[in-house]
């Protein structure tokens, strides 16, 4: 992928440049620009769980783990 997840169930930030991306102090007060968060988790759980159940395994290599929603896809590489 090249940058955040901008479309879809597993969004982290909207295409809209009025909406800018969350960053971990956000994440930790939950703000406003955090409301993609727990739907993105709850996308990524289920893809964690089918991609088990059908012994997919899911690699991940990034060079900046905040901006691409690495915290959102954690259920996938856990």
């Amino acid at each position: 992928m090249g940058g955040p997840i901008t479309y879809g169930p597993g969004m982290i930030v909207s295409q809209s440049l009025k909406e800018r991306i969350r960053s971990h102090l956000d994440i930790q007060q939950e703000k406003e620009n955090t409301k993609h968060l727990k739907s993105a988790i709850k996308f990524y759980q289920g893809l964690a769980d089918r991609s088990q159940k059908a012994g997919i395994v899911i690699d991940v290599f990034v060079a900046s783990v905040d901006q691409v929603g690495i915290l959102e896809m954690k259920p996938c590489f856990e």
